[in-house]
C-alpha cells in the first residue's frame, strides 16, 4: 500500500509519510466499525468485538507505536552523536 501512496504522490517521501500517517490513523478510529458493519450488513457473519479490537491492536497500534518509539531512539541517537563531534572539533 505505500507503493500506492507514494506512486500517488509522484514519489515524494515526505508527502508519502504524511499520506501514511493519516491513513493510519483514520485506520484506527474506523477499522472496527467499518468490519463490523460489513461483516453484520453484508453477510451473516458475527464478528465479535475482541477480535475486531486485538486486530487494530495487532495490524495497526503495534506497528505504528514500535515505529514511532524507534523513531524517537533513532533521533536523540543521532543529536547526542552530532553533538558529540561538533564539541569536540
Amino acid at each position: 500500500m505505500v507503493f500506492v501512496w507514494s506512486y500517488l504522490t509522484d514519489g515524494n517521501a515526505a508527502y508519502t509519510l504524511v499520506r501514511v500517517t493519516v491513513n493510519d490513523l483514520i485506520m484506527l478510529r474506523l477499522f472496527a466499525p467499518i468490519i463490523g458493519f460489513l461483516a453484520i450488513r453484508a453477510s451473516s457473519l458475527t464478528v465479535p468485538f475482541s477480535v475486531l479490537v486485538y486486530s487494530v491492536v495487532a495490524f495497526i497500534v503495534i506497528p505504528l507505536a514500535t515505529g514511532t518509539l524507534v523513531r524517537a531512539w533513532l533521533i536523540t541517537r543521532l543529536w547526542q552523536n552530532l553533538v558529540r563531534t561538533e564539541t569536540s572539533d
